[in-house]
């Protein structure tokens, strides 16, 4: 029996994997998407420059724009997309 997968759900199997191997650095506030400075939550490594470990970071937004394009092109991957979903620290004190 096979399991159909869409782009995004491959990805985030694939990432299960990855992420517990990745030579990417936790990602913190100081990460920017590439495309367009928003806080970045997805950085990738292409085949074409692990040598000079060049670094893509993605926004969640252009991400999910450019996946599909880059999938057979990735060496190394950092997915927190997961921090988007998770509950926000109150900072107020009663």
């Amino acid at each position: 029996m096979s399991v159909d997968m869409n782009v995004a759900e491959e990805i985030a199997f694939q990432g299960i994997e990855k992420q517990a191997e990745t030579q990417i650095p936790e990602m913190d506030a100081k990460d920017r998407c590439d495309a367009c400075g928003s806080r970045s939550y997805v950085a990738v490594i292409l085949k074409e420059s692990p040598k000079e470990n060049k670094r893509l970071d993605f926004c969640k937004h252009h991400w999910e724009r450019h996946e599909s394009a880059l999938l057979d092109r990735i060496v190394d991957i950092r997915d927190e997309r997961s921090k988007l979903d998770a509950p926000k620290e109150s900072t107020v004190h009663a």
